[in-house]
């Protein structure tokens, strides 16, 4: 089997996805790791990166590809805060300087059409029609189709946790009002592609899933884990109700409390509840009482694309 790696530039997470490729075609995680470097800090704001959080995040990306072990090849990838920036291109530059590639910069449909491959992956029926929310921290991909035929409907909004915790002033402690702005923004965008939703399944029975940070952080913050268990978030059903009294409780939280919760991420803290009232307000706009959390998403749907050779590497080790 060989090595391949998924390099992942988000708004708030650098993660790194390693696999190996058995000549069958199969792919198998070997571990994922995590940095929080916030690379979108700012961004919604001032339409640039910042020279921190480039700094950050070469620096977290340095140390990512260093852990690679043995050889193999792997694909670098930038989301919505790259995608959003003024300074793109310096950055992008930047980074192919220093680690001798360029991140491929992925459109927001081709992010949410790769989230959605490697959400329906590893589910059991293939004609089951699926809806996978992915809050990201700046963007959230909304996306609906099959195992059997892939993604139908593919569709990146301006709602991460990182972009709407600024622009609505929830990165501490936040006044109910503030929670109401953002549920209102949320449904004014999400409404019309839930209906495109269902003009698409003429009312057919969806079951919706969840990948991506905000989802996998709320599981292992409502199980009271001490860190991630990709056993234990992997399938965990998350209702809304529950979702929505999390958002509730972390938001009135002064954010020197969150951080010091053994359940939250402290990189995370001060984002979660925004990602948490996104995810909410998405189900109740869904008309659905929860959804499924899943650990494989973007990273995975794109090391399936780049061993199928659907995607050329644009990196080696």
């Amino acid at each position: 089997m060989r090595h391949m790696a998924v390099l992942d530039l988000g708004t708030n997470s650098t993660m790194l996805l390693l696999c190996r490729a058995s000549p069958a075609g199969n792919l198998r995680e070997v571990r994922e790791e995590l940095r929080m470097p916030r690379l979108g800090q700012g961004v919604a704001d001032t339409g640039r990166l910042s020279a921190a959080a480039i700094d950050r995040t070469l620096a977290a990306a340095a140390e990512l590809l260093a852990s690679l072990p043995g050889r193999g090849r792997g694909l670098t990838v930038a989301t919505s805060a790259v995608r959003d920036a003024e300074n793109r291109d310096p950055f992008l530059d930047a980074f192919a300087v220093r680690f001798g590639h360029r991140p491929l910069l992925l459109a927001g449909e081709q992010e949410a059409a790769a989230i959605f491959r490697g959400a329906a992956h590893d589910q059991q029926t293939e004609a089951e029609t699926l809806i996978d929310i992915d809050i990201g921290g700046g963007s959230t991909e909304l996306t609906i189709g099959d195992r059997r035929n892939g993604c139908r409907l593919a569709c990146s909004l301006d709602l991460g946790c990182v972009r709407c915790g600024e622009r609505f002033g929830l990165l501490d402690a936040a006044a109910p009002s503030s929670l109401s702005r953002l549920r209102c923004e949320v449904r004014k965008l999400v409404e019309p592609v839930a209906a495109g939703f269902r003009e698409l399944t003429a009312d057919s029975p969806w079951r919706v899933l969840a990948s991506g940070g905000t989802a996998a952080a709320f599981a292992v913050y409502q199980q009271g884990l001490r860190g991630f268990s990709r056993s234990l978030v992997h399938g965990y059903r998350a209702r809304e109700c529950e979702v929505a009294a999390g958002a509730m409780r972390l938001a009135a939280m002064p954010l020197a409390e969150r951080t010091g919760l053994p359940s939250v991420e402290s990189g995370r803290a001060a984002v979660l509840p925004a990602g948490l009232l996104i995810l909410s307000e998405i189900l109740r706009v869904l008309e659905v009482s929860g959804c499924t959390v899943t650990t494989r998403g973007l990273r995975f749907g794109l090391a399936l694309r780049l061993r199928r050779g659907e995607l050329a590497a644009n990196f080696s080790w």
